[in-house]
């Protein structure tokens, strides 16, 4: 994130009254839910136009901001900064974050299939961009994607007993930390996410497949950083060498995809040595 700025409470008087045409109010905001959804799933959303009124007056001058809503809900947030990006060509971004809270048995949101709010709030996200991408002259320069992330335990091995656990346990555990990857279902991009993080990258990179040599690697910032995570297919040397020849200025290989092989690794971390690549195995 390239800065962040704190807006003082005072910067929006008390006394300002926020013009309904402008703003909207809670008829407006279930009324935008119905025609996306159909449905009333979700109860007095608050209306994208008194969000958009909110951001933008206090962060009129500045279209690339980062706005960032710690109660999700409905997703109304994610869905006036969308519409603000459209109205203005601006390139404003969110983070929404919400809790997996139920949604209320027999509820609309519930017989319409969503069982969390935060189901339903990926699900508005997805159906705003594609009604402000309707009705847009371009509807090239409508970016209505967006990532969805989950707090989960970590996809590497890691250390789990206790100190008082008996020999035998310890010394199988320390046999499975052998393997790096301890979720044989964890996808490439689950594992480059968690390495990312762990090296101080943000959840904002760009990253894009790409494929070198008949490998399948992952492209961060790119081509900064090329990431090779499949366990089950091991490289050759030729293969890695046509990928040191990329010139990353970081390579991420899995170290289960060795499968074993020290000399390959070796011969890996001396070609990236030769070029001034930084070589990081996770």
């Amino acid at each position: 994130m390239p800065y962040s700025r704190k807006v003082a409470t005072s910067a929006l008087a008390p006394t300002t009254l926020i013009p309904r045409d402008q703003a909207g109010d809670v008829l407006a905001g279930n009324a935008e839910i119905k025609g996306l959804f159909g449905a009333p799933v979700f109860n007095h959303p608050k209306p994208t136009g008194l969000l958009a009124y909110l951001i933008n007056s206090v962060l009129s001058d500045d279209k690339d901001a980062i706005v960032l809503d710690f109660f999700g809900g409905s997703g109304s947030t994610a869905h006036a900064v969308m519409r603000l990006n459209a109205s203005d060509q601006g390139n404003r971004r969110f983070f929404v974050v919400q809790l997996p809270e139920p949604t209320p048995e027999g509820s609309v949101a519930r017989e319409s299939g969503y069982s969390t709010i935060a189901a339903l709030a990926r699900k508005r996200i997805v159906l705003a961009g594609e009604s402000l991408g309707a009705g847009a002259l371009d509807a090239s320069r409508i970016d209505a994607g967006y990532r969805a992330y989950s707090l989960a335990d970590t996809h590497f091995s890691k250390w789990k007993v206790s100190s008082d656990v008996d020999r035998t346990e310890l010394e199988q555990h320390l046999f499975d930390l052998r393997e790096s990857s301890s979720a044989d279902e964890a996808s490439a991009d689950d594992l480059l996410s968690e390495i990312l993080l762990k090296q101080g990258y943000s959840l904002t990179e760009q990253i894009a497949p790409v494929d070198v040599a008949g490998l399948n690697l992952r492209s961060v910032g790119d081509g900064i950083v090329l990431a090779y995570l499949n366990e089950h297919v091991k490289p050759t040397l030729e293969q890695l060498r046509a990928v040191v020849d990329e010139d990353p200025a970081r390579l991420i290989v899995l170290e289960d995809a060795f499968q074993g092989d020290d000399q390959l690794k070796t011969n890996l971390a001396q070609l990236c040595k030769s070029k001034g690549i930084e070589l990081w195995t996770a």
